[in-house]
């Protein structure tokens, strides 16, 4: 038996219910892609030595300015900084809280040497954990000194209110994240409502057939991310 695993988006307002059925059900339905328009989002990360864990008593301040591509879940972007107290040493996309430090993530580049400058941060295609720390505004930017290796200037990275979070052309079989719950707020293509039945928007996707006969369809963290997957059954073969 062969279990394929899925997380999967919903528009909300675009919902037609699917219940699916043991007996009939002779199809494995993949969501090849969706067509939400997903523009890019734009982070500005104002930073000071008051953010830091504990606080550094700095002149300097920073602006980081990234961009985050829903569709791709990759983050780029660049930050500025000036005022420094020593020579910086190293900067850094960490993940943690606000209040809390955190290991770092991405490394960024340049402005290595300086107590003013820019350092780029390269694309970088974010973990499912990683984007969900995003969403949850747990990632900061740090920038390290000579004098203070630990970090001389923070700033938490928040994601803007009213933004989506869907992050990849969705398969069936590939993961991809989503609540799954009408109730909240999210962007998935399917929901559960409780009760055994599956939400489905047909208008958003292109389905393909695979052979085999699908036997169960269960829900649960499968991959550990804090998300429901859905898990779909199917015998051998399939």
């Amino acid at each position: 038996m062969t279990t394929f695993i899925s997380k999967i988006f919903m528009r909300k307002g675009d919902l037609k219910m699917a219940t699916f059925s043991r007996s009939v059900m002779t199809l494995l339905l993949v969501a090849l892609s969706y067509g939400i328009a997903q523009g890019q989002v734009q982070i500005t990360v104002p930073m000071s030595g008051a953010q830091e864990v504990p606080p550094v008593a700095s002149p300097g301040m920073g602006t980081g300015l990234l961009m985050f591509d829903p569709v791709g879940g990759t983050i780029s972007g660049s930050v500025s900084f000036s005022g420094l107290t020593s020579a910086t040493a190293a900067g850094h996309i960490h993940q943690a809280a606000s209040g809390i430090n955190g290991p770092v993530i991405i490394p960024m580049t340049g402005g290595i040497g300086v107590t003013a400058g820019t350092m780029t941060l390269p694309m970088t295609a974010l973990t499912p954990l990683q984007l969900a720390a995003l969403r949850n505004n747990e990632l900061y930017i740090n920038i390290h000194t000579m004098t203070n290796p630990g970090g001389e200037i923070r700033g938490q990275i928040i994601f803007p209110a009213g933004s989506s979070s869907s992050t990849d052309k969705v398969t069936f079989v590939q993961v991809a994240r989503g609540d799954f719950d009408p109730a909240r707020p999210g962007d998935e293509l399917a929901a559960l409502d409780g009760e055994g039945r599956i939400f489905i928007s047909t208008d958003l996707m292109t389905w393909k057939q695979i052979p085999g006969t699908l036997v169960q369809l269960v829900s649960g963290d499968f991959d550990g991310d804090g998300m429901d997957d859905i898990a779909g059954i199917g015998e051998e073969g399939t």
